[in-house]
């Protein structure tokens, strides 16, 4: 496995008259710099996600293609290497039992023996989705989903929400938001930290404030691509997926 380092840097600036009149004082500067590392925390997990080189960066870019356009994340890296097999378009259609079911059953047959590491990886808004449809079901574990707003994950495997996940991916020409769906165990999304997040103070006397300043090197990786399924283009919004999709034919035996 090969890696290449990317060097991130965020910065901020406290005026001396900020801390002088603000309603905590000095202490404010620690609560700052707390609000800081938790940016730099989430900012770190959206480049890792949707990271994208094709952006443009530069001085004239926003914030976020710069954040963005020095690398490519794992979903970038996963559309662009997973294998055809293990790609199902939902085509629109929303999540359903049939869909997740066609999931599993691209996992390739190598894989089966650990299909117990697979999970869901997906977005509030699928997790949620998913959630309210077992909430809707007259058992007791309907209604302790309703009351706790947690479900056990379809056909065996649990669901993974990651909050900053994508799901306002336009799709279409009505632009349609939609996000994808990861099939794949955690471990194989690999984050690499070459530099721990160090930050540093500068004086700058003449304009009366505090510079401050965090460095970190980072590269983001897909371990095996053919360890991944990607259910694409999930709207909540949409019908329920109702299909059968395989992929290959009976002539492939190497199509898994």
């Amino acid at each position: 496995m090969f890696y290449e380092l990317v060097k991130y840097r965020s910065y901020f600036e406290i005026e001396t008259d900020f801390l002088e009149c603000n309603l905590e004082g000095g202490a404010a500067q620690n609560t700052i710099l707390g609000m800081f590392r938790k940016a730099i925390a989430n900012d770190s997990e959206i480049a890792a996600i949707h990271s994208d080189s094709s952006l443009t960066v530069g001085d004239n870019a926003s914030s976020l293609n710069n954040l963005l356009g020095v690398n490519d994340g794992w979903l970038k890296q996963i559309c662009s290497c997973v294998p055809e097999c293990n790609i199902l378009d939902a085509a629109g259609a929303a999540p359903s039992q049939a869909l997740y079911f066609q999931a599993k059953t691209r996992i390739p047959t190598r894989f089966r023996g650990i299909s117990n590491q697979f999970r869901f990886i997906v977005g509030p808004q699928v997790y949620d989705h998913w959630a309210f449809y077992w909430g809707n079901r007259l058992t007791n574990g309907g209604d302790a989903a309703l009351q706790s707003g947690d479900a056990p994950g379809p056909w065996g495997t649990p669901f993974l929400p990651v909050p900053l996940w994508p799901e306002m991916i336009p799709y279409g020409s009505s632009g349609t938001p939609v996000t994808h769906i990861l099939l794949t165990p955690p471990e194989n999304l690999v984050y690499i930290v070459g530099r721990q997040l160090r930050m540093e103070r500068e004086r700058v006397a003449k304009c009366d404030l505090d510079y401050w300043v965090m460095h970190w090197t980072a590269d983001f990786l897909i371990e095996d691509p053919n360890k991944v399924v990607l259910v694409k283009n999930v709207n909540v919004c949409g019908e329920a997926y109702d299909g059968c999709d395989r992929c290959g034919d009976a002539d492939d035996v190497d199509n898994c």
